[in-house]
């Protein structure tokens, strides 16, 4: 389970892109060249061991939902 906040989310994207070659760390930096960034930008995500057997969820991302679910909720809840 992995929390990423601000610049620490380019630094921790940047290296992955998608087959298009324009990734989250290419949209967020454009965004905020366009002056749309907005002030805070928080990542969760859950990190997949493994691909195999993808379309089912690993039983270890399946474990990790709650605290992803808990986290996000504690993240965007009032107070």
């Amino acid at each position: 389970l992995h929390r990423l906040e601000g610049e620490g989310i380019v630094k921790t994207v940047a290296r992955y892109t998608s087959t298009h070659g324009f990734g989250l760390a290419e949209a967020l930096q454009l965004a905020q060249r366009l002056g749309e960034l907005p002030e805070k930008v928080v990542l969760w995500g859950v990190e997949v061991g493994s691909l195999a057997g993808a379309g089912d969820l690993s039983p270890a991302v399946r474990e990790a939902l709650p605290g992803l679910i808990e986290g996000v909720v504690g993240e965007v809840s009032p107070g």
